[in-house]
């Protein structure tokens, strides 16, 4: 099952796609997500703004943002886009909202982003 798991103080993000061991990257504040990354473990115990690379810069891949510290329904962590890429055809973005929550966004044409997994 798809989900956000913490197991001995270790993150792990798991989907029925994923077989090869995937770099996580820690975050702990803005951050601007770049192009090479895979799995962005979020600290919720402050608000956090994550901005996508340039969907042109990440077609066909997949970037997981999870909640890695359990705060996310106080502290939620706003996705926000670069230039004019769109999320699900929208301008704007997403949030996760919950604790432990989790989005799997993916670059599928130069300016478009779809979430293909999450909890928001």
């Amino acid at each position: 099952m798809a989900g956000v798991y913490k197991s001995e103080g270790v993150l792990f993000f798991s989907d029925s796609n994923t077989s090869a061991p995937e770099t996580v990257t820690s975050v702990a504040g803005t951050y601007q997500a770049l192009a090479s990354d895979q799995t962005l473990a979020v600290d919720t115990s402050a608000a956090r703004t994550i901005t996508l690379a340039l969907a042109a810069d990440f077609l066909n891949k997949e970037l997981k943002i999870g909640d890695a510290t359990g705060g996310g329904a106080t502290n939620n962590i706003t996705i926000s886009m670069t230039a004019s890429d769109t999320l699900n055809g929208a301008a704007g973005g997403a949030s996760i909202q919950i604790d432990w929550g989790w989005l799997v966004v993916k670059a599928t044409a130069a300016g478009e982003y779809v979430v293909v997994g999450g909890t928001l």
